[in-house]
């Protein structure tokens, strides 16, 4: 039986809004009496359920494939993979402008890069202009903590910057616009853009999570989601750091409804004006890493410690592999409320980014299912080559493209119109 939801009261916040509490079990869910497996054309259809005014949708244990769909890219930005000359390292974030540009966050050179938006089979490179630089000065990132680029209303944008303390706005033409102050007591390791000119950020305290949706200077914030807390640090009797902890993804739609689900746990929530309306999951006995697995995960490590492909035994014995391998690695709102829910990449192809302790950063892989805003599984939508999406405006997609040798270029494609019709 699939994952069951209970909804218990947190305390109460200085932040205004509902606060609810997300706990997830894996016992049994108890059907209500209208529940029922049926059969259509499209095959197996989910159990549907009512508990305390939640819809819960379980899908059998093997989810039908339905169609799988590859997107093909509008255009890519950024060489030698696509139009342009530009080169980008460590791409962290990407989005549209107002104007139809495409800005992008290049984290390791510290810097944000516009480029004009291209036609598909354009031979002319598109215009593009490069902000920043890593400092602390105006206008300046600190690069590896710098986490988003928000769309502004008046066709701006503005970048958080925990590591230089402070969110700086920039005007369309890309001058230094207002800089606000960043609370270092206060951790905001995620940012989305969110409908009504607000930003959607997740927050760290001692014991929770919060999906908050806020003003840019973090006034009138109002709490979406209050999630327990996941440790990245190890457990208490045990020294071992987590390999591959578990990790909250989540995502705001059009309305400022919030997606989440954890990378432990096959299914998702929908939470809309701080309450749960619909839990939608799948049951897996999920997988235990082999140890070929294991080995990658501490080759990661090595690497990471400059130790090349060999660990020492010291180090291993510092790290505890997981359980359970990943069913997750993100979620994110598609077209017309659609729930986009991306499948995890093979540990073969994990890398460093694993082993952030900001977020889930690297273990998704290409494939995406598709579920329709009532949690039916419409199909799966696949990108060529790893990488990640960012943003979803309307009928656009805005990502990541990887290739095997770490080249990255942004992409910007259509959604099409075969997944969900």
């Amino acid at each position: 039986m699939g994952l069951c939801v209970s909804l218990t009261p947190g305390a109460s916040r200085a932040i205004r809004g509902v606060v609810v509490v997300l706990a997830l079990s894996s016992g049994g869910c108890q059907a209500g009496p209208d529940a029922g497996l049926h059969r259509s054309d499209a095959g197996l259809q989910p159990l549907r359920s009512d508990s305390a005014g939640v819809e819960m949708v379980v899908h059998p244990a093997n989810l039908p494939s339905g169609p799988v769909v590859t997107a093909l890219d509008e255009v890519l930005y950024g060489a030698p993979m696509g139009v342009g000359t530009l080169e980008l390292g460590g791409v962290g974030d990407a989005d549209l402008l107002r104007d139809g540009r495409v800005v992008v966050l290049d984290r390791l050179a510290a810097r944000v890069c516009l480029f004009a938006r291209s036609e598909p089979g354009d031979p002319a490179p598109p215009s593009t202009a490069c902000l920043g630089r890593a400092g602390e000065g105006p206008g300046e990132f600190s690069g590896i903590l710098t986490l988003a680029v928000l769309p502004l209303a008046d066709g701006g944008f503005a970048v958080p910057d925990p590591g230089n303390g402070r969110i700086t706005t920039f005007s369309a033409g890309g001058e230094v616009g207002s800089t606000l102050p960043f609370d270092a007591q206060v951790v905001i390791p995620e940012w989305r853009p969110a409908a009504g000119g607000r930003v959607a950020v997740r927050l760290e305290s001692r014991d929770d999570e919060i999906l908050a949706i806020r003003d840019l200077a973090g006034a009138a914030m109002d709490t979406a989601a209050t999630l327990p807390r996941l440790s990245v640090a190890p457990a208490v009797g045990d020294s071992r750091w987590p390999l591959l902890p578990a990790r909250w993804v989540w995502d705001v739609g059009e309305s400022n409804e919030v997606a989440v689900a954890r990378t432990d746990e096959p299914g998702y929530a929908i939470l809309r004006d701080g309450q749960m309306v619909r839990r939608v999951s799948w049951t897996s006995s999920g997988a235990a890493p082999s140890p070929g697995e294991v080995d990658a995960l501490y080759r990661i490590v090595a690497r990471r410690l400059g130790q090349g492909d060999d660990i020492s035994p010291e180090v291993r014995s510092t790290m505890a592999p997981p359980e359970v391998l990943p069913f997750i690695g993100g979620v994110r709102f598609g077209p017309g409320g659609r729930v986009l829910v991306q499948l995890p990449r093979h540990v073969d192809e994990m890398d460093q980014r694993v082993l952030s302790t900001l977020r889930a950063e690297g273990y998704g892989g290409s494939e995406w299912l598709v579920f329709s805003p009532d949690g039916a599984l419409e199909g799966r939508l696949r990108f060529p080559g790893n990488g990640e999406l960012f943003r979803v405006r309307g009928d656009t997609l805005v990502g990541l493209r990887e290739a095997e040798d770490g080249t990255q270029a942004v992409f910007v494609a259509r959604w099409p119109a075969s997944v969900g019709g």
